[in-house]
């Protein structure tokens, strides 16, 4: 019925130089160049950095060794636990340590210790000392 095949193979390419990827992605961006857009600089995850690996429960600092370009197209990041065990993530199970998830909160004793220092009298009064919800109060 058709007389030709549609060539339906996608060739990655870089989104910064529009030309053709290998196995690696954005290795143009050079880690000490500067931009005025400070969103695009914290996006950018180097080889080297270290970065907070959160997964179905599980959480570690871990090292970034290398990124590429997986069969389906997707970025993925071979990433370093500290006990030297490797692995392949994306992009959204890692986060920056000095930009800590809102939505996490502390579940160890140390980390209660270091929330509860960080609150001042007039917090702990107000945790202690709860305004009434209820006109009934």
């Amino acid at each position: 019925m058709f007389a030709t095949k549609v060539n339906d193979s996608i060739t990655p390419t870089c989104c910064f130089t529009s030309s053709e990827l290998g196995d690696y992605c954005c290795a143009t961006i050079d880690s000490k160049s500067k931009t005025d857009d400070s969103l695009f600089v914290e996006s950018v995850i180097y080889p080297g950095e270290k970065l907070i690996y959160k997964n179905e429960g599980h959480n570690a600092i871990v090292k970034i060794n290398t990124h590429r370009l997986d069969k389906d197209g997707m970025l993925v990041y071979d990433i370093e636990f500290p006990d030297g065990e490797t692995q392949e993530v994306p992009r959204e199970f890692l986060s920056r340590p000095d930009n800590p998830d809102i939505a996490s909160l502390p579940t160890r004793l140390p980390e209660l210790r270091e929330a509860v220092r960080q609150l001042s009298t007039k917090d702990c009064e107000a945790i202690m000392n709860p305004k009434p919800l209820s006109p009934a109060a």
